[in-house]
């Protein structure tokens, strides 16, 4: 039990103790916090100077309290202790029993601060290398997901060369196969024809080839090279239908007007977009229903519309499908999205635009390019 003639310390011994400590140490709280804490401070020493018998916990825990208030510096500990030993003078010549149980009770604070101190030291310590191992763990997981996408990435690429080369090669073969079973039977103009169509594709796989190889180079830098001029819009999106080969058994309307008219571009360039496009439609569409291809002059522009009647591209997703190597899902196959980025680097290249709105039911994409001055 304390003594019931508690020696009190002196009263200004609080604010002493406070200016001693708030001038070595960075605190939380305010000064005027900061104070009350250190005068409720005392009073448990005042209180631990007292016991009968002697018990340090007091003083241990009025120590651990100092570093859960911040007081965390070694020269506020330092001060600290200066302050409250020479508090011992006031309590009786240095032989009586107060100043020596003065001294046990500021020895008890010393030993919970520093025993608190280390502990508080050594949670950060932990913090900090619990933050340092998931940091690390977040480093590992980044590098396992980039080499992954790269990975997809170039598993994308050689999809997207397939899928593109293909597109030229079906009317090549499906050409050369008739010209094989059915021989001297096809009259010379029609040969010529035949010819004429495997020649222009021949030339699309050129293109093709210098496209993705560009490509391949780097998305964001890819540069198309287009050879500007006036062409028939008609006969390009006609060339483009011819190219879809004899063996397709979809439907393709051409709804267009053959007077349309003339526009700038590079004609082989407007037909590789135009037969991105009609390829993506047939595969999109749904089974049995008819791909159209339209025409028209609007302005100094002329559009050229492929609608499909196939699920449609959802509005969110309008710009995500020119985007290299996106995946949207629209039917039963899905694209590598390479192939209509580079339609629209293209038609950016020769000054037109391309983009996607939903025909409901089906999908709509729209070219413009300009027509020549007047």
């Amino acid at each position: 039990m304390p003594d019931q003639q508690l020696r009190r310390l002196p009263a200004e011994a609080a604010d002493v103790w406070a200016r001693a400590v708030l001038g070595t140490s960075y605190v939380s709280l305010s000064g005027e916090e900061a104070r009350a804490l250190l005068a409720e401070l005392v009073r448990e020493l005042e209180v631990a100077l007292v016991s009968r018998p002697f018990s340090p916990e007091s003083a241990l825990r009025v120590g651990a309290r100092l570093v859960e208030a911040h007081f965390t510096q070694p020269r506020s500990l330092s001060r600290t202790l200066v302050v409250l030993l020479g508090l011992s003078d006031h309590l009786g010549a240095p032989t009586d029993e107060m100043p020596q149980r003065w001294r046990q009770v500021v020895a008890a604070l010393a030993e919970g601060y520093t025993t608190a101190l280390r502990n508080h030291v050594l949670s950060e310590q932990q913090e900090i290398l619990d933050a340092a191992l998931v940091a690390r763990e977040q480093a590992e997981e980044a590098l396992w997901a980039s080499e992954r996408r790269l990975e997809q990435t170039k598993d994308d690429f050689i999809a997207t060369v397939t899928h593109e080369l293909r597109t030229p090669l079906t009317p090549i073969k499906g050409y050369l196969q008739i010209l094989l079973s059915r021989g001297e039977a096809i009259d010379s103009e029609q040969r010529a024809e035949f010819y004429r169509v495997m020649l222009s594709e021949a030339d699309l796989i050129q293109h093709l080839l210098d496209d993705l190889l560009t490509a391949a180079s780097g998305i964001g830098e890819t540069n198309f090279s287009v050879t500007l001029q006036e062409a028939d819009v008609a006969r390009v999106v006609r060339r483009a239908l011819d190219g879809l080969g004899p063996a397709n058994v979809r439907t393709f309307e051409w709804l267009g007007d053959d007077d349309v008219g003339t526009a700038v571009c590079d004609p082989v360039r407007l037909r590789q977009v135009l037969t991105n496009l009609l390829r993506n439609a047939d595969q999109y569409a749904g089974p049995g229903s008819p791909v159209q291809v339209s025409a028209k002059g609007t302005g100094d522009l002329v559009e050229i519309v492929v609608r499909d009647f196939g699920p449609g591209v959802p509005a969110e997703l309008a710009e995500t499908v020119f985007e290299p190597f996106s995946r949207l899902e629209r039917g039963p196959t899905a694209g590598t999205g390479l192939g209509l980025h580079i339609a629209r680097r293209l038609m950016d290249t020769m000054g037109g635009r391309i983009w996607v709105t939903d025909a409901a039911p089906g999908a709509a994409f729209h070219v413009t390019v300009p027509r020549p001055p007047r």
